[in-house]
């Protein structure tokens, strides 16, 4: 049987109400694009919109609610997650947290993980949904593998004879899918890059969280970096993609970058981390000059010392980061002498000795 079309008024939510109370299916407008979803307690609705969509089991389902408050009733709110929804929600952002203690959730519903992901959307249509029948589990209303519907008739198009009820509130906004980040644990991860930019998530936690520097918490101070680290090489990323393509490099990215070398150079080993997920992630070989060389370069002063047994192996065996540290030295600063001589040649500058660096170096 076709599904049935409703506006997106308040009958049509009334009405959406009752037929996910009863267990039907209904897809519904979000600030994305449409999305299905069952009510959490309906027996037997999950494998119903798993198999409506012809969607793998193993894939975790999110879930919208109406607010911080009903997020915290699934999952463990952190202080990193509180200042990321009170600063982002509503809006494009997902937070992966740790199941709440007493929450009773379906395997298949978070993919057998002990995390759920959640969100508040900027639409008042999956919130007013949430505050009737608590935190509704919604995933995109389309099959599996094929577009995103962005209006009802897509809907209908591919899940048409699949669903109750298609609640019709115009074309839906598109654009960027939700910024995930992993806040199940006291250092944040991004997931994916999204309507959030990354940069904007280590702005709102290092003005939340670090606040008076010179009473910096340390647990805090790394989950911001953490965050950090994930802005740099996302920021790396699209500026590389720009960079590939002509564009401009001059961008409000520009900066993400080299925060995460600054929050790196704060903690030598998120610092390692950095510049050894930068390397690798940034294709092509201009962007290296533009992107790697110059965090590298940063990175070599404050810490390789300490790190250049590292340096070396990783230069044996990844050429990327042997390329970066080829367009750095000779380059300026000041390290030890072998320090730098030990770099030159893991660089594939051949042999050298101390008396083969720049002047006053190790001094």
């Amino acid at each position: 049987m076709k599904a049935r079309l409703l506006a997106d008024d308040a009958a049509g939510r009334a009405e959406a109400i009752a037929t996910l109370g009863a267990g039907g299916l209904v897809s519904i407008p979000t600030d994305t694009v449409y999305g299905v979803g069952v009510a959490l307690d309906a027996p037997g609705g999950l494998a119903r919109l798993f198999a409506a969509k012809d969607r793998p089991l193993d894939r975790a389902v999110v879930l919208l609610v109406a607010d911080v408050e009903q997020a915290a009733s699934v999952g463990a709110i952190t202080p990193t997650a509180r200042v990321l929804a009170e600063r982002f929600w509503p809006g494009g952002l997902t937070l992966v947290l740790a199941q709440a203690p007493g929450a009773v959730l379906p395997a298949s519903l978070t993919g057998g993980a002990g995390t759920i992901g959640v969100r508040v959307p900027d639409h008042d249509c999956p919130r007013e949904l949430a505050r009737a029948l608590g935190p509704l589990p919604v995933t995109s209303a389309n099959l599996s593998g094929q577009p995103d519907a962005r209006d009802a008739a897509g809907v209908l198009t591919q899940l048409g004879e699949r669903i109750e009820m298609v609640l019709d509130g115009g074309p839906a906004r598109g654009g960027v899918p939700s910024t995930v980040v992993d806040c199940s644990s006291d250092e944040p991860r991004v997931l994916r890059d999204g309507a959030i930019e990354a940069g904007l998530l280590v702005d709102a936690l290092e003005t939340a969280l670090m606040g008076d520097r010179g009473s910096l918490d340390v647990a805090k101070s790394r989950a911001v970096r953490a965050v950090g680290i994930e802005a740099a090489v996302m920021a790396a990323k699209r500026l590389a993609e720009r960079v590939a393509v002509g564009g401009d490099y001059e961008s409000p990215d520009f900066w993400a970058f080299r925060l995460g070398a600054e929050l790196g150079r704060g903690d030598p080993e998120l610092g390692w981390e950095f510049l050894c997920r930068l390397t690798e992630a940034v294709h092509g070989e201009a962007p290296l000059s533009l992107i790697g060389a110059s965090q590298l370069e940063d990175f070599c002063w404050v810490a390789a010392p300490a790190f250049i047994d590292r340096i070396e192996e990783r230069a044996r065996t990844h050429p990327r980061f042997r390329r970066a540290l080829g367009e750095v030295w000779p380059g300026r600063g000041t390290i030890p002498a072998e320090t730098y001589a030990r770099i030159l040649r893991a660089a594939g500058g051949g042999e050298t000795t101390p008396d083969d660096a720049r002047p006053g170096v190790g001094s």
